[in-house]
């Protein structure tokens, strides 16, 4: 056990050290080296509230005449708490407050990175063909200045958050794109959702089938002039969404390939076509990481509205009588074409956000909302989606532990159960007699914390699934022919 400060690990210190103000933690740096480097590591990441006066006149010539100033990796500029704005246009205020942040941010000579909220300005609604608007342009200078401190920095990493809808004429400004061609870790969460004309954002109706105005397919259908189609340095890429994206409005990756990519997190992206899948294979030489949050399979589809030839809503195009159809596209598929074509896959994870009354966390494993249905211009859950939920229950579960066992993840998934006390539904079901938190904590707790000797657990809990065991069945499944 230590007893001397300076014995404690890094970790602790950073905790320690994250409490103190900057001028403190300039002197916790110089009182010796075993403290300099988890100090130091507390200046790694500087946040800025915008808009924010009061911090401006403080802050503003504070850090970056100080020696932490070389420390400083990435500045983080998110909204503050509500103030009394000055002047006579406060949004114009604010939009000058978000680019002195970010003038401020390249004075810090280490930068690399650069997080910026735009929530601020809230959900972005406009006419249709009005790009103009001047709710569209304040978002739009501060990108536009966003990019041009990109540009001077050469940022290897970029996040935005609540990214309008919209991609002209951004990315096609010079600086968006030599920006882009230096990011290596890139994090994007759009608002991608439009309301036609005449939709009141107060009443709770919304228009069955039709709720999405042209402008939404356009901005999707596009996604690639944000990203850039090809970019060799990528290696991290995040896209997450405010509302459902994929199927409708439809969603497509396809003409875009990076070759470098490492991680790849999506959200809120529905799936419904084998090609979606097949876009992620198409990585495997790279990919070591994925992550779906809020990604539930299209199972079921019951529309008006046309039809494409690859089965996507129309948008505006309506048949008099409904249109449904099933999926032939399942879970256990895609688990296996990952287990089988992602050959350096480490780290995979599927998540649901799981919503009651009082709090919302994420749930990780075959929740039955991973199948949901499209109905009626809705995403929901209901009998022909929880019909195929339950149908390929076991073959999914199957799959999932395959794949697991694959990235080695499977001693780190009972050592989350036992460390957080959650009750992992999927593989109790999966496997009869699966022992539960308690009981593996107290027949062979130290086994699961190792995370390493999976296969001493059946040893001493009879019902858990040896390596063998997971193998069998389908140790060599049939492979689909449009993975």
């Amino acid at each position: 056990m230590a007893t001397l400060l300076t014995e404690f690990p890094d970790e602790i210190l950073v905790q320690m050290f994250e409490e103190l103000d900057n001028r403190d933690l300039l002197k916790v740096r110089s009182v010796c080296r075993r403290f300099s480097g988890p100090a130091s590591s507390c200046f790694r990441v500087i946040t800025s509230n915008v808009p924010n006066d009061e911090h401006w006149r403080h802050a503003k010539a504070e850090i970056p005449e100080t020696p932490i100033a070389r420390h400083v990796r990435t500045v983080r500029i998110v909204p503050g708490e509500a103030l009394r704005l000055p002047g006579p246009d406060p949004l114009d205020w604010t939009v000058h407050q978000y680019e002195l942040a970010l003038e401020h941010a390249c004075k810090f000579p280490a930068l690399r990175g650069i997080c910026l909220s735009l929530s601020y300005f809230g959900r972005i609604f406009y006419e249709e063909n009005d790009e103009s608007d001047f709710e569209f342009a304040a978002p739009l200078k501060v990108l536009r200045k966003l990019f041009e401190v990109a540009r001077r920095k050469t940022l290897r990493e970029l996040e935005v958050e609540m990214v309008p809808p919209l991609h002209l004429p951004i990315t096609r400004d010079p600086m968006f794109k030599q920006c882009m061609r230096s990011v290596k870790t890139l994090i994007l969460h759009f608002d991608a959702w439009y309301c036609d004309e005449g939709w009141d954002a107060d009443d709770d109706h919304v228009l069955p089938d039709s709720s999405l105005s042209t402008r939404a397919h356009e901005f999707t259908r596009n996604i690639g002039e944000w990203i850039g189609r090809s970019q060799d340095v990528l290696k991290v890429l995040s896209l997450s969404f405010e509302n459902y994206v994929g199927y409708y409005p439809k969603l497509d990756f396809r003409n875009m390939y990076y070759p470098r990519l490492r991680v790849l997190e999506l959200t809120c992206v529905t799936i419904s076509h084998a090609a979606q899948i097949s876009w992620i294979l198409a990585h495997g030489d790279t990919l070591t990481a994925v992550h779906l949050e809020d990604c539930p399979l299209v199972a079921y589809t019951e529309t008006q509205q046309a039809l494409d030839d690859e089965a996507y809503p129309i948008p505006g195009e309506d048949f008099p009588d409904s249109v449904s159809s099933w999926n032939d596209l399942f879970w256990h598929d895609i688990f296996d074409s990952f287990r089988i074509y992602l050959t350096h896959l480490r780290d995979f994870s599927i998540t649901l956000t799981w919503m009651d009354p009082e709090i919302s966390h994420r749930v990780s494993g075959m929740m039955p909302q991973r199948y949901k249905s499209y109905h009626q211009g809705e995403l929901i859950s209901n009998d022909s989606s929880r019909k195929v939920a339950e149908e390929h229950h076991q073959a999914d579960i199957d799959a999932y532990v395959r794949l697991l066992h694959h990235t080695e993840q499977l001693g780190k998934l009972l050592f989350d159960m036992v460390t957080s006390g959650t009750y992992v539904d999927d593989l109790t079901k999966a496997w009869p007699g699966f022992p539960t938190v308690a009981e593996v904590f107290e027949a062979k707790g130290d086994a699961v914390i190792s995370g390493t000797e999976v296969d001493s657990i059946p040893s001493a809990m009879p019902g858990f699934p040896s390596v063998a065991k997971v193998h069998k069945a389908e140790a060599s499944p049939k492979r689909r022919a449009s993975f």
